[in-house]
């Protein structure tokens, strides 16, 4: 059977946030750091993090933020005397030092 089927190998037909595989009967529930659509899950891809389970999407990491693994739950946060303007950030590569005479906080989108 293919990923989102169930153990008759038919389709399942389910809603964004539930997923079925051909070896455990019924749906489940897409855990954290994933999400399900056509009911498969998946992990959520780098750029993004999903906290909740049951969810049909990973939204994006925010600015002053980046995660560089897949199926996380939480973003990274860039260090205090960096910044991200970027949203999406797939690597701390994102997060630029401050320049001289300014400064940021733990997760800032620029440097004051």
């Amino acid at each position: 059977c293919n990923a989102g089927s169930d153990r008759s190998c038919a389709r399942c037909n389910l809603p964004a946030g539930e997923y079925c595989t051909g070896f455990v009967p019924g749906s489940r529930t897409c855990i954290a750091g994933h999400y399900c659509v056509n009911a498969i899950q998946t992990a959520c891809p780098k750029g993004t993090a999903q906290p909740n389970t049951g969810q049909g999407s990973c939204p994006a990491c925010g600015r002053g933020r980046y995660q560089d693994q897949t199926g996380q739950t939480q973003c990274k946060t860039c260090a205090a005397g960096t910044s991200s303007s970027a949203t999406g950030a797939t690597s701390a590569s994102t997060c630029t030092a401050c320049p001289a005479g300014t400064k940021s906080p733990a997760g800032a989108a620029s440097c004051t």
